[in-house]
């Protein structure tokens, strides 16, 4: 619910929208997007990942396994084309892309770290309450 949505969560999503939504932040939110698209392939590898390791088809998984390659040359085209020109005809706006990347990268680190956190106590505690009961079960919530 949204009760239980972590801090960490709200401000990434408070961070990304406040910077979208006013015009006087329009380059933090160019430099956030970035961070975004320069990270996007390796999240999405790691989700592929995952749902491998729970037992998910290759077809349910086939749209993060496509976006793990794409999205590689997406964010390289991303940071060319939009940071560099940037950058390159206002100078001024380089600190303001910097900062808007700092940014994402800070509020995400935090977020996942986060989630990484919960995640592995859950497993430690389901793998400590089925160890003995039942084998079978601990070797599928492996973390």
């Amino acid at each position: 619910s949204r009760d239980d949505t972590v801090w960490e969560s709200l401000a990434l999503s408070n961070t990304m929208v406040g910077l979208a939504t006013t015009r006087r932040y329009a380059y933090h939110a160019l430099g956030a997007l970035g961070a975004i698209e320069l990270t996007a392939p390796s999240r999405v590898k790691k989700v592929s990942a995952a749902m491998k390791r729970v037992g998910m088809s290759a077809g349910t998984r086939g749209y993060f396994d496509l976006h793990a390659a794409l999205d590689i040359s997406h964010g390289r085209a991303w940071i060319s084309e939009v940071i560099g020109t940037l950058a390159a005809d206002d100078p001024s706006s380089q600190p303001f892309l910097a900062e808007g990347a700092l940014m994402r990268l800070t509020c995400g680190k935090r977020c996942f770290d986060r989630y990484a956190t919960a995640f592995r106590l859950g497993c430690a505690e389901q793998q400590n309450r089925f160890d003995v009961a039942n084998d079978a079960y601990r070797v599928h919530s492996a973390c």
